[in-house]
């Protein structure tokens, strides 16, 4: 139905005729669309989506046609493509399902035999590109052959533009055109090519591509948890779509359940530990809280893409020998797995999915090694208003990507699948790939079952013995019963229920302990103490602290201080939890200063510490007796003192007289 005229909501009336830029465009390619509007209004979230309907039968479905927003003044319409049909288009907004009046026009030409034209080489409609990445484009034509020229303009403003060299094209055409675009600030931009002798007298012509050039930054998701240096599976999460940067980040982190199952309220916010069953709407397990990942956050770097990545497939990857797709872009760290998170507009649903890893076997069991590894990518859609419910999606996603998982659901129209450890093409595969574990189940299922009771949560009554490692005829994908074997009715890779079941978790746990989540043991992980030295036979008392997760040699550190060395030895903590080291007592010879090193058994120098020695105790002091002084008593009359004068003679000379009686006093007076 149509938005009521007095909710506040943008109408279909409400949209002026508008222009599409680039005004003529090849097949395959896209063009922007923009349109005034009389009245300005946000679009309702509750009836998406809001799209760029065209006057061909090709998109008739909604996941075809452009998503339209409102951006000041106008109902900005971006990507809208080029089908493959000549002549003009025509381009009508479609706001809250009705089709307004207003419209714009774009030209198409097939660029079968033009003479230069741009494909980007990611297999996407919008590359994304940063630094000293280069732009990988397919160029073809006759002009191709020998070189030429481009047009760079900004997409959004094509009055600013700048004309940079197209490279010959190779006869065999291996490998995709680089096209350097690190002098642009990050933005989306066009490029066309431009045909002509020089860059100042070519003239632009239509086959050109969009993309984006953005920061490349990477900050961490979970603060203080990354170590850059240490041996760790280097996720990263690029967000796209109808979000802004700071709500990315914060659904990023919630949905990975980083401290626990989430609590998911009716509105699709977080809960918190106070909250009561009758609250809660969804008990959602993200990755970090399903074993065997919930004890293996170590083995993980978690940083967060600063960029809202314009086209949701720009990093798509899927790793060789059987994926697909361009190589990542350099992040500067190893070992990289991206996973990309696809915040969905009003009214649009699309489905998550994973490519292959490199170690992907459909054969049977493989050794699988750090040489070579790859990850392979995944896509993570977020629906509006069911984002935190998708925790459990990221999981069963990760279980492709990180794993080589199969599905085992029943999917008949995708065809079957086979492959290690989870989906065997018969009975004698399957006994062959996981007959030892039959009857094992995996324990995490114990605690799902007590978390999902005390939050009043529905679970199958049969989950245990679904969950018991058996031969189970049927699924990974197909309906037929002889047409595969998994090793249980249900797990995380069926119907996504947070348990990987015994043979996959079992796999998880081979291919996170090729990681040993430490970093190597620098200054910048290790403090070092002494103790002030004392005065004597200076001994010097030290110790070292070592912060978590820091690779610490097994025969222990070493304090050296002249040519005397000591050995130090952990006293408490662990890899875990940082340890505390103390060192044997350390003479110290000589008079000081003495400077104390502090060093693996290798030799590596990490800290050091000068001591001074104490100072000379202070002489004894002097012993004089004290005069007897009588301090006066004032009085209020020379009466009064001369009084108070007698009275102190007379005491003093009854104590001359006792004391000349005790010297005359015999010893057995005394006594």
């Amino acid at each position: 139905m149509a938005a009521d005229e007095g909710d506040g909501y943008l109408r279909a009336a409400d949209v002026l005729p508008g222009v599409c830029s680039p005004a003529v465009v090849l097949y395959g390619q896209s063009t922007d669309c923009t349109f005034p509007l009389s009245r300005v209004a946000p679009l309702d979230p509750w009836l998406g989506p809001h799209v760029a309907d065209e006057d061909v039968v090709y998109d008739d479905q909604d996941d075809d046609q452009a998503d339209c927003s409102v951006e000041g003044d106008l109902l900005v319409c971006r990507g809208v493509f080029a089908y493959y049909s000549g002549g003009d288009r025509v381009v009508r907004p479609r706001i809250s399902g009705e089709l307004s009046s207003a419209t714009a026009t774009f030209g198409t030409l097939d660029g079968y035999s033009y003479p230069l034209q741009l494909t980007p080489a990611a297999g996407v409609m919008e590359p994304y590109v940063f630094g000293s990445t280069p732009l990988r484009v397919w160029a073809y034509g006759p002009v191709a052959a020998a070189g030429g020229f481009a047009r760079v303009w900004l997409r959004d403003e094509p009055r600013y533009s700048w004309t940079v060299p197209l490279p010959a094209v190779a006869e065999d055409m291996v490998d995709p055109l680089e096209i350097d675009v690190g002098g642009l600030t990050p933005g989306r931009y066009r490029i066309t090519p431009c045909i002509g002798d020089s860059a100042a007298s070519c003239v632009e012509v239509p086959g050109g591509i969009t993309f984006q050039v953005g920061s490349g930054r990477l900050e961490e998701l979970i603060p203080g948890w990354n170590r850059r240096d240490a041996d760790r599976i280097n996720v990263i999460f690029a967000p796209s779509g109808h979000v802004s940067l700071d709500e990315a980040r914060r659904v990023a982190r919630d949905l990975v359940a980083w401290d626990g199952p989430l609590l998911v309220g009716f509105d699709d916010t977080l809960l918190g530990p106070a909250a009561s069953p009758s609250q809660l709407w969804s008990l959602e397990f993200g990755p970090f809280a399903i074993e065997p990942l919930r004890s293996a956050r170590d083995r993980f770097n978690l940083w967060f893409l600063d960029d809202i990545v314009d086209d949701p497939l720009a990093l798509q990857y899927s790793a060789p020998p059987f994926g697909w797709g361009a190589p990542l872009p350099d992040f500067g760290l190893p070992d990289v797995q991206v996973t990309r998170l696809d915040f969905l507009p009003p009214g649009r649903t699309r489905r998550s999915e994973a490519g292959w890893p490199s170690f992907t076997s459909p054969d049977g069991p493989t050794v699988v090694t750090r040489d070579g590894l790859e990850f392979a990518g995944a896509y993570v859609t977020l629906p509006f208003g069911y984002r935190l419910t998708q925790a459990g999606i990221l999981a069963h996603e990760w279980g492709h990507a990180l794993f080589d998982l199969r599905d085992e659901y029943v999917e008949s129209s995708r065809g079957v699948t086979h492959g290690y450890p989870n989906c065997a093409p018969d009975q004698a595969t399957a006994e062959a790939w996981w007959g030892d574990q039959i009857g094992t189940i995996d324990p995490f299922v114990d605690e799902y079952l007590s978390l999902s009771r005390h939050w009043s949560q529905w679970v199958d009554p049969e989950l245990v013995s679904e969950i018991t490692t058996g031969f189970l005829p049927g699924g990974c994908y197909s309906d037929r019963e002889d047409a595969a074997v998994r090793p249980t009715g249900d797990s995380i890779m069926n119907s996504g229920v947070p348990v990987f079941g015994a043979v996959n978790r079992q796999r998880a746990e081979q291919i996170l302990a090729l990681w040993s989540g430490l970093a190597p043991l620098d200054a910048d992980a290790l403090s070092a103490w002494c103790d002030p030295v004392r005065a004597g036979d200076p001994v010097s008392a030290c110790g070292m602290e070592v912060v978590s997760h820091v690779e610490v040699p097994a025969a222990g550190l070493l304090a050296s201080a002249g040519a005397t060395t000591v050995g130090c030895s952990v006293v408490s903590g662990d890899t875990n939890e940082g340890m505390t080291f103390e060192c044997d007592p350390l003479p110290l010879r000589g008079e000081g200063p003495w400077e104390v090193t502090f060093s693996s058994r290798a030799g590596d120098r990490l800290d050091r510490i000068v001591l001074t020695a104490p100072p000379p105790p202070p002489p004894e002091p002097t012993v004089v007796p004290a005069a007897v002084v009588a301090t006066p008593v004032p009085t209020e009359s020379p009466a009064g003192a001369w009084l108070l004068i007698g009275g102190l003679v007379a005491v003093m000379l009854a104590s001359a007289a006792v004391l000349v009686r005790r010297r005359l006093a015999t010893p057995t007076d005394e006594e």
